[in-house]
């Protein structure tokens, strides 16, 4: 649960960060000195387990580019469905998490119903995807109506408004 915590409250810093990045860049543009991150890395520099598992895994992926990290991990940056995705790797190649970046169409239907539901009148403007352990996703859902803007953590079993501001 900690950890659902501790990756809900660093999307929702990372949200709007990305928000630009995953809506309006390529895969390729992502990885590089742009986002913090080492350059991208040779295709012999990245763990042979995170080959392994991100192949497996996203079979449908296309445009993938490694960076290695400060950290000593990967983060590969791809495309899956017409979605920016980013896939991250610990040192040892094990896969941590992954989120991905999208505009509403791409919500799945009964996320966007218990949105809408909730809060009637509200644009979805933006949904960032965080995947743990591959059984708990979370999304991260920014809303507006007016001038009020409010970010929401949203799962399978729960809806939670974690941020809200007014101009």
């Amino acid at each position: 649960m900690k950890q659902l915590l501790f990756a809900a409250a660093l999307a929702a810093g990372l949200t709007f960060g990305h928000q630009l990045s995953f809506a309006q860049n390529t895969p390729g543009s992502l990885a590089g000195n742009s986002t913090g991150h080492a350059p991208a890395a040779p295709h012999g520099a990245i763990s042979a387990k995170a080959l392994r598992d991100f192949s497996a895994t996203y079979h449908s992926a296309s445009g993938a580019q490694w960076s290695q990290l400060k950290d000593r991990g990967f983060m590969c940056v791809f495309q899956m469905n017409g979605v920016g995705c980013r896939a991250y790797y610990d040192a040892g190649g094990s896969w941590l998490y992954t989120m991905a970046g999208y505009q509403e169409e791409h919500l799945p239907a009964h996320i966007r119903e218990t949105v809408h539901t909730s809060y009637y009148g509200y644009t979805i403007s933006f949904v960032q995807e965080i995947t743990m352990n591959r059984l708990q996703t979370i999304y991260l859902v920014q809303i507006s109506r007016g001038k009020t803007l409010k970010i929401l953590r949203v799962t399978a079993e729960d809806l939670e408004e974690l941020e809200e501001w007014t101009n």
